[in-house]
Formats: C-alpha cells, structure tokens, sequence
C-alpha cells in the first residue's frame, strides 16, 4: 500500500476519532467540571507538572525513533522497550521519595498519595509505547484509535461514576489506571510483538542517539509548559490555576481536531516522502489548504460563542473562564500549525532546529512572566500568545529551508478563509449583541449561532472563490471514496487468505 493511500486512511481515522472525542468529551468534561469544581483540576495541574518530568525520558521520547529509522530492526524496538522499562522504575521510585515534600511545597496534602499512584499508571503505560509506535510506523492508526474507543469510553463513564460518589480526585486515578493496563494488553495483542534480549551495541547507540535531541525537545516542551503553570500555581493558587487548565484543555481539544491527526502523522509520512521533495511540498501545501480553511473559522466563531457556551457547559463554579478561555483559542490558531512545523522538521531528520526554536520560545516566556504575572490570569495568557506568535515565523522559514515549501506560502495560504472567517464572526457578533436569540434556551442559542455562522462563511467563500470550494470539496469525497476502496480491499484479501 502507497504511503499517501495509508496516509489518508489514517487521517480519516484520527479526524472520525478526534471529532467523536469533542463530543463526548464536552459532554463528560461539562459533567465533571460541575461535580468537583476548579480545586480538584487545579490539584491535577499540580501533579501533571510533577509527572511531566517523567515524560521527559519515557514514552515518546525513546520510540519515536522506531517511526523515523528507515531501517528498524528487532534490536532497536527491544532496546527502546528495556530503556523504557529501566527508567519508568527508577521514576516511580524518585516519585515516592519526593511525594511528601512536594506536596508541602505546593500545601496539596492529598499529592503525598496521588503522586505515587500516578507514578505506577504511568509505568505501566510505557511497556505499550514500543507497540503503539510500530503500529504508528505502519500507519495503522485505525486499530489504536479502536482500542483507545473501546477501551477510553467505559473509562470516562467510570470516572463520572466515581466523582458523582464523591470519590474526588481519586476519580481520574482509578478509572486512568483500568484504562492503562487494558489498553496495554489490546496494543500487545494487535502487535503480536514480544520483547527480547536480541540488542546489540548498536541499537542501544541509534535509540539513545535519537532519544538524546528527543529528550531535550520534551524538557524544553515540559519547561514551556510548566513556567506558566508553576507561576499561576505559586502565585495565584489552585482556583486560577484550574481556570488557566480549563481553558487551555478546552482550546486544545478545538485546535486538535483539525490540527491533532495531521501533527501525529506529519512525521511518519514526511519521514517516507523526505526523498520525493516535489510530493513532499505537494502534500504540506494541500494540508496547509485544508486546515486554513476549517481552522479559522473554527476558532474565530468559537471565541463569539464562549460568553454563551462556557458557563452553560461548565456551569457557575467556573465564573472568571471566559476570557482566559479567548485567549487560549486565539493561541491555538498559531500554536497548532507550529507544533506541525515542528514535526515536519523532525519527519526530516532534523532534531537540531526545533531545539532551537524551542529555547528561543522558553526564553521569552521566563523573561516575559514576572510582568504578565503582576496582572493575574489574563497577563500570563498573553506573554503565553505572544510566546507562540513571536516563534511561529522561525518554525515556518525553517520548514522552508528543509522542505523547500515557502514561508511565504504559509503567511498568505489562509488570507481567503480568514477574509471570509473574519466577516462571518462580525456578523455573529451583531447578531448575540442585538439579542436576535436572547429569548431561546441556551442550547437553541449555540446551534443557531453555529448554523449561521457556517451559512455565512459557506456562502462568502462560494460567492468570492467558487472554484476552489468546489475543488476542495472534491479531494475530500476522493479522500473518503478511496480510503473506503482501500479498506474493503484490505479485507477481502485477509478474507482469502
């Protein structure tokens, strides 16, 4: 199978996977969020930059390298599995040893147990990591998105269950770690993969030496996001920091479903493509199309409808989120193309620039947050927006040097989508400012708002530029049609054989 075709069937996967996930997702989020409150997501903030630490030098960090090696053999997925293993262990322990004074750093008493279960639910999570990364090499991603489904649902029901018993934070914890042990055990079956002691020196020199730039990306990653955190945390307390949390899980979860699949896939494919440059460029400029043209308005009319939506969906506990929650939106339309630029670059080969722009962008954000802290919540949004706008061009112009696709391209690839976009929002802005649905229930407001709002970009989009809406309607339903071909040739090969 082409890698292009492979490449379409997954994204099709990931985008039905991420878009069943925002919805359910709203829906159990705007149920926990009323039962435990902002402390308990706060309480989590706290632990996950704790745990951050760990996914420096686990998981992702040491498999990444079974996606990019164009020549994998068994002793590089075995030593990456044993790496693994080695240093999830050696973090549980270090997590238990400090579990206590942490939690008397922070005044979080609960943390001296939370941290140390946390810590076991993630060990087990990396024994699937080497699994998961070969189905991802082979872009099967249909197959982990079907386990994480059937396995992830059961579990998000289970965690409502537990937090409307009153069982707290503890909730998360319980239904995470069912979830991790049966996740692990459906990823070793799918694999038919077994670990060994096949290594040779070699192998441990290729996984460690890619792990190494790795490695040092995720501390950067982890460093980025811990400093605002850490900051509102230490600051602010657990109230603002389960705001921020909120609204930047919220914002994630919007930019991730159109963003989200094609980041997770840029660096296998480009990893395959990096020898064809004219396909390579054929591909990021079609990507580029299509997510302009459905990210603008997307988030653009989602900052007009969080007033009305947030307090609806989270309820009155979480009064204060909404413009945390713009802002963390209005950084998603920059931030999610920059974490595919990123990817791009390491699809390529070249872990050494995104160190680059990476320590260019943790360096603005340190010397930027003792201003934005004095005026709370919404200043350190804002030096977070102008961290990721301020570095977006450097990722962009070395994505060019590398790929040969121009930066230009990529500042004036979305003008028409946010032209149109743009106009759609004002519109929708007149229209809740006027009071045009005032007097409908809150839910009648939302689906109103985002039927006009699709109307009105639809239409101005087929008014100014028909042929390209009709073009890019139609390499969608050849995607899906062919995706679709694929599948049913792949099962009734298996089925005669």
């Amino acid at each position: 199978m082409l890698v292009a075709r492979r490449a379409i069937r997954s994204a099709i996967w990931m985008f039905a996977e991420s878009w069943f996930g925002l919805i359910w997702g709203f829906v159990s989020l705007a149920i926990l969020a009323r039962v435990l409150g902002p402390d308990v997501f706060g309480v989590l903030a706290i632990a996950g930059i704790v745990l951050g630490v760990g996914g420096i030098f686990l998981g992702d960090t040491l498999t990444q390298g079974i996606c990019q090696f164009e020549d994998l053999e068994p002793g590089h997925t075995n030593a990456a599995f044993w790496l693994n293993l080695s240093l999830g262990i050696l973090f549980v322990f270090i997590v238990c040893a400090f579990a206590a004074p942490i939690a008397s750093f922070f005044d979080v008493p609960v943390l001296i147990q939370l941290l140390p279960a946390m810590a076991i639910i993630s060990l087990f999570g990396t024994l699937s990591d080497v699994p998961e990364a070969l189905l991802e090499r082979d872009l099967e991603h249909n197959k982990i998105i079907v386990i994480d489904t059937v396995i992830g649902f059961p579990a998000s029901v289970l965690t409502i269950l537990l937090a409307i018993n009153g069982y707290g934070v503890w909730s998360f914890v319980i239904s995470s770690g069912i979830a991790t042990v049966l996740k692990t055990i459906a990823l070793f079956w799918k694999t038919d993969w077994r670990p060994s002691l096949e290594v040779k020196r070699q192998h441990w020199s290729d996984i460690i030496g890619f792990a190494r730039d790795t490695g040092l990306l995720v501390i950067l990653n982890e460093i980025e996001s811990a400093l605002p955190r850490f900051a509102i945390g230490y600051f602010l307390g657990e109230r603002a920091l389960g705001l921020y949390s909120m609204a930047m899980n919220l914002a994630g979860q919007l930019s991730g479903l159109i963003m989200g699949p094609l980041s997770e896939l840029a660096m296998v494919v480009v990893a395959r493509l990096q020898t064809q440059s004219e396909q390579l460029r054929r591909m990021l400029h079609q990507v580029f199309n299509v997510t302009t043209f459905v990210m603008y308005p997307a988030m653009l009319g989602a900052c007009i409808l969080v007033p009305i939506a947030a307090p609806f969906i989270l309820g009155d506990k979480w009064g204060g989120v909404e413009l945390p929650l713009i802002i963390a939106i209005l950084i998603g339309l920059r931030h999610a193309t920059g974490d595919f630029n990123i990817s791009i670059l390491r699809g390529l080969g070249d872990t050494k620039t995104p160190l680059g722009i990476l320590s260019i962008g943790v360096a603005l954000l340190a010397s930027l947050l003792p201003f934005g802290i004095q005026f709370g919540l919404a200043g350190v949004m804002a030096v977070v927006a102008i961290r990721i706008f301020a570095t977006w061009p450097l990722s962009a112009w070395f994505v060019e040097r590398r790929s040969g696709y121009p930066m230009r391209d990529q500042f004036i690839i979305g003008w028409r989508s946010l032209t149109c976009a743009a106009i759609m929002s004002a519109s929708l802005a007149l229209t809740t400012l006027f009071g045009f649905f005032a007097t409908w229930p809150v839910l009648g407001q939302l689906v109103g708002l985002t039927v006009i709002g699709s109307t009105v970009y639809l239409f101005l989009y087929a008014m100014l530029w028909p042929n390209r809406l009709h073009d890019g309607f139609t390499q969608l339903r050849l995607a899906f049609q062919e995706s679709s071909d694929e599948a049913l040739q792949e099962s009734r090969t298996l089925a005669t054989s």
